[in-house]
């Protein structure tokens, strides 16, 4: 829904929060070159959920969307 005034069916629906201001996430990668040397990097990724299709993906992710989408591999971090 837009910013504003909205009602809900107490029972029927609920209202769950997600921030959609932009977001960083931060990896360690390590690698070989084509010639064996060690390569080590830092990516960062800047993101953000689209206000108008935040409901969309809420279903399927809830809580924890960005660590579902942004790091699927890694486990979670407490």
């Amino acid at each position: 829904m837009d910013e504003g005034l909205h009602f809900k069916i107490p029972v029927y629906q609920r209202v769950e929060k997600m921030d959609v201001r932009v977001q960083k996430e931060q990896t360690e990668a390590a690698a070989a070159s084509k010639d064996l040397q060690d390569t080590h990097s830092t990516i960062a990724v800047n993101f953000n959920i689209l206000p108008d299709k935040a409901g969309l993906g809420l279903p399927a992710y809830r809580r924890g969307y960005n660590e579902r989408v942004m790091r699927p591999g890694e486990p979670r971090r407490s």
